[in-house]
């Protein structure tokens, strides 16, 4: 089961549909790559007050980060594909048009601890 964080301004997460739309976006992706089906859904999000999520000023109030969490066994071309998938959808989100930069964690668990990043501007 993918375990998924989503850190982001409290103001911006609580802004319209934002939440819905991106934890939508993210399951679409997990679904469609990975084969999971809609009831296995694990989101927690985590709405930061400024003071508490300090990043580099040229990210804005709306800078996000994912971080999913992958049980060991995922392909290399499975992960590129669902990296490839999230993007894709999160771009056609309605929550992209309030979204300035976006970066997204994929934490991938194995015996060195890898981990994959890609960073996204709009």
């Amino acid at each position: 089961m993918a375990q998924v964080k989503i850190y982001a301004h409290k103001d911006f997460l609580d802004t319209g549909t934002t939440r819905a739309d991106i934890s939508q976006s993210i399951h679409g992706a997990v679904m469609a790559t990975l084969d999971y089906p809609a009831e296995k859904k694990v989101h927690r999000f985590f709405p930061m007050v400024a003071e508490d999520f300090v990043h580099m000023a040229d990210r804005g109030g709306t800078y996000t980060i994912i971080e999913i969490s992958l049980f060991e066994g995922r392909s290399i071309q499975a992960r590129k594909q669902l990296i490839r998938e999230l993007f894709t959808r999160l771009a056609a989100s309605p929550a992209s048009s309030r979204t300035a930069s976006r970066s997204l964690l994929l934490r991938l668990p194995g015996r060195t601890g890898e981990f994959v990043a890609c960073r996204v501007t709009n």
